[in-house]
């Protein structure tokens, strides 16, 4: 047997068609919170992305003083997105820095350079005026500043090869000992006439100190060492260079006496150029690139060159090199 229809009262397709209805207006209200939730969330994670697109943009045109965020709602963010905004915002003060750090290269490149043009400039239009004769003196004068200027150029190009590659360097074996002490000879009349008292320290008991590095690198390194501490100190005063061994590690301290440098100044040191306002930075003749080419020597030995203040009253630069700069471990275990 079939069974006999439902037969619905008023009331009840009342019920029903304001249950449907209620059921509709639930749904198009969840729809349309649903599609603005997602309107928020898009815009939450677009705007945001949108603003370092235009940021990048920036930066790729020049615009190194940009930050992020420009907007006051993007700030604070500490999700992935305020994470890449940060980083953004550094990125863009590291170019800035490096770009200002540029411009100051160039600048005092520029200086230097200039000086000794000056210089013979000014000479040799003098003694193309015939206001001063072509004698000794005046050629001596010329071949002067000529040197100068080579040597800037040849320490200008030496940095710039650091910077593009590894310096390169022949490693071959020699003696630490006879290589301080042939300095100390090549400046010890300079320093006395100086007025400064130069004095070798050496380990006690031993003749000779093996080692392998580039002697003709690690003697210019050493030298520029010298002549800044020759430059600076005051006379009377002492200049001691000192080497030891430990470990592996051989040791070579230049130390001077008065006048010193600033703490705050001791790491910026072997910046190529830098100049601090101190004492020694108003004596003349250097050219800045001293210390910065000792660090470059020092790390292509595989070592490492600091700054500080000497117990005699001035700087202490340290220089720490491996004993065996270059060698494989097998020919180091064979010595």
């Amino acid at each position: 047997m079939r069974p006999a229809p439902t037969v619905r009262t008023g009331a009840e397709a009342r019920f029903l068609r304001d249950q449907y209805a209620q059921m509709a207006a639930g749904a198009l209200v969840l729809i349309a919170l649903a599609l603005l939730t997602a309107t928020w969330l898009a815009r939450r994670w677009t705007q945001p992305l949108a603003a370092i697109q235009h940021a990048t943009q920036r930066l790729a045109q020049g615009e190194l003083t940009m930050r992020l965020p420009d907007e006051p709602s993007l700030a604070g963010r500490s999700d992935e997105i305020g994470d890449v905004m940060r980083n953004v915002n550094r990125m863009a003060e590291g170019l800035q820095q490096l770009e200002g750090a540029r411009r100051r290269w160039l600048a005092d490149i520029s200086h230097e350079l200039r000086t000794p043009l000056t210089v013979l400039r000014g000479d040799i239009e003098a003694l193309h005026e015939g206001v001063r004769p072509l004698g000794p003196e005046a050629v001596a004068v010329l071949h002067e500043e000529v040197l100068r200027l080579n040597r800037l150029v040849e320490d200008l190009h030496l940095l710039a090869i650091s910077d593009l590659q590894a310096l390169p360097c022949h490693m071959q074996p020699d003696d630490a000992l006879a290589l301080l002490a042939r300095l100390v000879r090549r400046y010890e009349r300079r320093a006395q006439e100086a007025g400064l008292n130069l004095q070798l320290q050496g380990p006690e008991g031993l003749a000779e100190l093996p080692v392998q590095w580039d002697a003709r690198r690690i003697e210019q390194m050493l030298s520029n060492l010298l002549e800044n501490s020759l430059r600076y100190t005051e006379a009377p005063g002492h200049l001691t260079l000192r080497l030891s061994m430990a470990a592996g590690l051989v040791t070579v301290d230049v130390e001077d006496s008065a006048p010193g440098v600033p703490a705050a100044m001791l790491p910026l040191l072997f910046e190529p150029l830098y100049r601090g306002d101190t004492a020694r930075a108003q004596q003349p003749g250097g050219s800045g690139l001293g210390l910065a080419i000792c660090a470059v020597i020092a790390k292509a030995h595989g070592g490492q060159v600091s700054a500080s203040a000497s117990a005699l009253g001035g700087l202490c630069i340290r220089v720490t090199l491996p004993q065996w700069a270059g060698a494989d471990p097998a020919a180091r275990s064979r010595t």
